[in-house]
């Protein structure tokens, strides 16, 4: 007979601890899950970690493979784990997780294999990972937003399999006292992608430059391969001395303590952590309308919702913000009580456990 107080072993299954906002979900499940299971992380790419994320593991004793060298090594040591500490559960994060750990589990008998669905959209090729991953594979496939749900529910997901449930926060920081200041500073922090319409973000912020008398500034944080694109528009813009570009930093909440409004002007969202992120530390947000930010963001109560691509709106609601301080600082205020109430990691934990234990 096995004794009660043994613990299952999960796996956790992720593509690297680094800047993406699915990894540090990834990492704080693990926090979450750790009093119910023996845990182990395994990331797929595991030449791409962050020095924060493994001290956080180290601190948190919980276990943690890298996968490195080739395809056949990488999945060599992969099932190597699993034959060796036979895991209850798999939970993976991203589509290629979804496809690897959710055939591989099947050979070795896993009782439970969760998929997840990070995006509100996919391109083709990821799409299809995740529909075959969701019917062949997985016992649930979990979504981090409503967007996706529906989304992908009307191009083939299986409503039965399909359940939400939204990204945490930890920790929650201290509430940060926002002041009055001379000078503003707008942050963005993200992926240098397409999606996230970097052209618009900065469009914007160069009308606001234009229509107003207070001295604004524009940090953006983040990595990516558009990065010597907007690089080459602030130089021809001759933006130099208002925006400042900060390659994955370490101190990233340094960023978030010193701004004053978050500015996020994506095509398309999930759920966003830099929004619930910068919402933690008592910044207003001004945000495009897609995927889950409606869940996030209410409309002139803790910032704004404005239409994709509409410049001169994201520009006024900015405006806006900057001009007056004290709407500034309740908006901002409020954001904060919001993730306080709402995002919690035993939350977050409670509902994944409920998912491994049906």
């Amino acid at each position: 007979m096995i004794p009660q107080d043994i613990k299952k072993n999960v796996i956790i299954f992720t593509g690297a601890l680094s800047s993406g906002g699915a990894e540090k979900q990834s990492i704080l499940l693990a926090k979450a899950l750790k009093s119910y299971y023996t845990i182990t992380i395994i990331s797929y790419y595991g030449e791409r970690e962050l020095e924060r994320y493994l001290t956080f593991l180290k601190e948190e004793n919980i276990n943690y493979i890298q996968l490195k060298g080739s395809f056949f090594n990488k999945i060599k040591v992969f099932t190597k784990e699993l034959r060796d500490n036979k895991p209850y559960a798999i939970i993976n994060f991203l589509p290629s997780n979804n496809v690897i750990g959710g055939l591989i589990g099947k050979l070795f008998g896993v009782k439970r294999i969760i998929g997840g669905v990070r995006s509100s959209r996919q391109s083709t090729l990821k799409y299809f990972e995740l529909l075959i991953s969701h019917h062949s594979f997985n016992h649930k496939t979990v979504f981090n937003n409503y967007a996706g749900l529906e989304y992908f529910g009307k191009r083939g997901f299986s409503k039965n399999k399909s359940f939400v449930i939204t990204n945490s926060l930890y920790p929650i920081p201290e509430k940060v006292v926002k002041k009055s200041n001379a000078q503003i500073i707008i942050l963005i922090v993200s992926r240098f992608e397409t999606y996230k319409d970097y052209h618009t973000a900065l469009n914007s912020f160069k009308l606001l430059t234009e229509n107003t008398k207070r001295e604004v500034f524009l940090d953006i944080v983040g990595t990516g391969p558009l990065e010597t694109d907007i690089r080459n528009w602030v130089k021809e813009n001759a933006m130099e001395r208002r925006i400042k570009i900060h390659i994955n930093p370490e101190n990233i909440f340094d960023y978030y303590r010193r701004a004053d409004v978050f500015l996020q002007t994506s095509l398309f969202e999930g759920f966003s952590n830099s929004i619930m992120e910068a919402m933690s530390y008592s910044l207003p947000v001004v945000a495009t309308d897609v995927g889950d930010n409606q869940f996030l963001v209410r409309n002139n109560e803790n910032g704004f919702l404005c239409p994709v691509g509409e410049v001169e709106k994201i520009a006024e609601c900015l405006k806006i913000l900057i001009e007056n301080s004290e709407q500034r600082i309740c908006m901002g205020n409020k954001s904060y009580d919001y993730i306080q109430k709402n995002m919690s990691l035993d939350k977050f934990g409670s509902e994944f456990k409920r998912l491994i234990e049906e």
